[in-house]
């Protein structure tokens, strides 16, 4: 399994898109989608524990984008891929 925190507290671009209310994602596109293109693409898990998604919602994260291609071409385990449910901050449960 693979934990991956999407969000790195103090990199200057992710706090750049929290002071613009993350109506900009220069963090999401330089640094955390591709990250976890590479991690997923080179390491197949077959489960992904995501954390750190309760300051944005999930389209900031990118991460239907994300989940569609891991299940769809991405892993190349998506037949027995696990994820958890925190992706964005819509999940009540937070």
């Amino acid at each position: 399994g693979l934990y991956h925190s999407i969000f790195e507290w103090f990199n200057p671009l992710y706090l750049q898109d929290k002071a613009n209310n993350f109506t900009t994602r220069r963090y999401v596109d330089e640094v955390y989608y591709p990250q976890a293109v590479e991690l997923n693409t080179l390491y197949q898990p077959d489960l992904i524990w995501s954390d750190g998604d309760w300051e944005a919602n999930s389209s900031y994260w990118r991460s239907p984008e994300l989940l569609a291609w891991l299940y769809n071409n991405g892993a190349g385990s998506a037949d027995k891929l696990v994820v958890n449910d925190r992706w964005g901050n819509e999940n009540p449960s937070i």
